[in-house]
C-alpha cells in the first residue's frame, strides 16, 4: 500500500492505517516511495483530462468500488414499520443507480440513506448520510393503479443521494396493454 501526504509520516497515523487496512495480514507493508506532490498533481491532471470533453486522452480505466456498504431505511406515513435494505454492497462499482419500487403507494415516505456497517467507519463519525421527507400525492383516479418509485444514486464521487421520487398512475383495465402510456408525477 502506497501512502501519499505528509501526515502519513506521523507514527500515530501509521498505526491507525495499519489497523484499519490490515497491514501484516492482507497487505504486506506500507510504502512511501512516491513524491506526494508529483503524485497528487499527476493524478488530478489525469482525472481532469478523463472528465474533460475537450481533451483526448488514451483509454485509461479507473475502477472505483465501495469500501463500505450503503443502504436505505424507509417508513411510509401511517405505518410504524421501518424497512432497511442494502443498495450498494461492499466491492460494488460506482457511479450506479438503484430503483426502489412500490405498488399502490402515493409517496408519503421518510427515507434515510446510511452506512450499513458500523464497524467499518471510524469511531465518532455519523452513520447517516442523508435524510429525506417525501410528500404524498393525491390519487389521480380510483380506477388507476399507482406505482411509487425512488431512484437512489451513488454518484461519481461516491456520494449517495436520492435522485428523484415518482408516482406513476396506470388505468386498471389497461395494465397489460402496451399502447397505453402511464402518466407520471415527479415529487
Amino acid at each position: 500500500m502506497e501512502l501519499v501526504g505528509e501526515a502519513t509520516r506521523i507514527p500515530v497515523c501509521l498505526e491507525a492505517i495499519k489497523h484499519v487496512f490490515g497491514v501484516g495480514r492482507e497487505i504486506k507493508d506500507l510504502s512511501r516511495t512516491l513524491n506526494s506532490q508529483d503524485c497528487i498533481a499527476r493524478g488530478c491532471a489525469l482525472q481532469a483530462a478523463i472528465l474533460s470533453r475537450s481533451v483526448q486522452v488514451q483509454d485509461f480505466q479507473i475502477e472505483e468500488f465501495n469500501e463500505i456498504p450503503l443502504g436505505v431505511t424507509y417508513r411510509f406515513s401511517g405505518s410504524d414499520k421501518s424497512v432497511t435494505k442494502e443498495l450498494f454492497s461492499r466491492g460494488g462499482t460506482f457511479p450506479a443507480t438503484q430503483k426502489l419500487a412500490f405498488d399502490n403507494k402515493l409517496g408519503g415516505c421518510q427515507l434515510l440513506i446510511h452506512y450499513m456497517s458500523n464497524n467499518m467507519i471510524l469511531p465518532g463519525l455519523p452513520t447517516s448520510i442523508a435524510q429525506y421527507e417525501i410528500a404524498s400525492v393525491k390519487p389521480k383516479d380510483q380506477n388507476h393503479k399507482n406505482f411509487f418509485n425512488m431512484f437512489v444514486s451513488n454518484d461519481l464521487h461516491n456520494i449517495c443521494v436520492l435522485d428523484k421520487a415518482t408516482v406513476q398512475h396506470l388505468p386498471e383495465k389497461s395494465m397489460f396493454r402496451k399502447t397505453d402510456d402511464p402518466s407520471e408525477t415527479t415529487l
